[in-house]
């Protein structure tokens, strides 16, 4: 057995004395000696034996590095030059710098930067870069290393009421969101950052990146209610983006682009969790959506879950066969001769029926003649029953429409 760190946290100093004593009696037990205990509390190390304390004041706690004297977390980016600068050596130097909280996102991104920059040169992993862009890495780890900064350890009570503020930003390089934590009476605190650099082969306008970075923002939102919630209560969560075309988009009833019913089913829901103002049901995890209190919840749940699959064929009947109508007619009547396969979803065409009321079928047989050309396929409707049409039209759909 291997124990690398115990860490503990406690509300007073007898507690954590306490601990000190109950885990050195289970350790003793199966004869391992658990030592180096340091606490930020002076009563508390004083209390402890000089054999079992640790003799530093700047720990490592899961990568990070603690000062227990100041109770603050220090964080640094040390870079180096390495005397032949190639991609291989550029990499590792960017993998030296661990930051899991995303605190040193405004230095890192531009080592990200940098390395995107290598790839369409064709470098090889151990070919030294050119003079030009030596230069530029050079700049770069210049203006990262020998930074550091201490920030609190802690920054909420337990049990606290707080607040989660998140700000969010993109650019034609990067995308990037912050999360800070207001507490009920104290300072505001960074907590997290993420950052994403931009493809160079992605194709997206400024306000398509600006909504995606807001997302960053809301997954890292949910990441922070969900790690959180044993030990902060984040009674209010408010997000600022400073795009009003991403801001309208989120709270617009429709998808910002007609680009069929799958599209519209599944952006539209994520916006509307974007703009809902209600407060910790919005943020808890699904798998805790069966802990219903009441028989009026359990209601709400099934209507939700109804309302969802008639959204579907709402949208289908009202967008999305509207726009395959005009996709077809942009096409000029070029048509395919593929025949439809089994398990293919189709359209089956009813003349006296508009083209939006046709049936949506799956194709559970193709019936075929003595020379092996195809009669009628054999389908299964929405209502799960089989009917044979003699015409059925195969659903299209670009990807780029999904």
């Amino acid at each position: 057995m291997y124990v690398d760190n115990l860490i503990l946290t406690t509300e007073n100093m007898q507690t954590g004395l306490d601990i000190y004593k109950k885990t050195k009696q289970i350790f003793e037990e199966i004869h391992m000696n658990l030592r180096e205990y340091i606490s930020n509390d002076d009563m508390l190390n004083k209390s402890i034996p000089e054999k079992d304390r640790a003799t530093k004041t700047l720990q490592k706690v899961l990568g990070l590095q603690w000062s227990t004297s100041t109770d603050k977390i220090v964080l640094e980016c040390a870079m180096e030059l390495d005397d032949i600068i190639t991609k291989r050596s550029v990499l590792k130097t960017h993998a030296k710098v661990f930051d899991p909280l995303g605190f040193l996102t405004p230095l890192t991104v531009k080592s990200k930067l940098f390395i995107q920059g290598l790839w369409p040169k064709n470098y090889g992993w151990d070919e030294q870069l050119s003079t030009d862009d030596r230069a530029v890495w050079k700049k770069v780890i210049n203006a990262i290393s020998g930074f550091r900064r201490e920030i609190p350890r802690g920054i909420c009570a337990i049990a606290d009421k707080a607040t989660l503020i998140t700000f969010s930003d993109a650019s034609g390089m990067a995308q990037a969101a912050c999360a800070y934590l207001k507490c009920s009476d104290g300072p505001t605190h960074l907590i997290m950052s993420r950052s994403k650099v931009i493809g160079k082969f992605k194709e997206g306008t400024m306000p398509k990146l600006e909504l995606d970075s807001f997302m960053i923002a809301i997954r890292m939102a949910k990441t922070i209610c969900d790690e959180s919630k044993l030990k902060c209560d984040i009674k209010r969560i408010v997000m600022f983006s400073d795009s009003k075309i991403a801001l309208s988009w989120i709270k617009a009833e429709e998808a910002p682009h007609r680009a069929g019913a799958m599209r519209s089913v599944m952006l539209t829901p994520n916006m509307e969790t974007i703009a809902s103002d209600t407060d910790e049901d919005d943020y808890r995890p699904a798998h805790e959506r069966h802990r219903f209190q009441s028989r009026n919840q359990a209601f709400d749940a099934l209507r939700k879950s109804t309302n969802i699959v008639e959204q579907f064929w709402k949208k289908w009947s009202e967008l999305y066969l509207i726009n395959l109508r005009d996709y077809y007619a942009l096409r000029q009547g070029k048509t395919t001769n593929r025949e439809p396969e089994q398990g293919e979803i189709v359209l089956l065409i009813e003349d006296d029926l508009p083209r939006n009321a046709w049936m949506l079928g799956l194709i559970e047989a193709v019936i075929r003649g003595k020379d092996d050309s195809m009669i009628q396929p054999e389908t299964l409707n929405r209502d799960f029953s089989k009917v044979t049409f003699n015409i059925a039209l195969r659903v299209y759909c670009e990807p780029q429409s999904l």
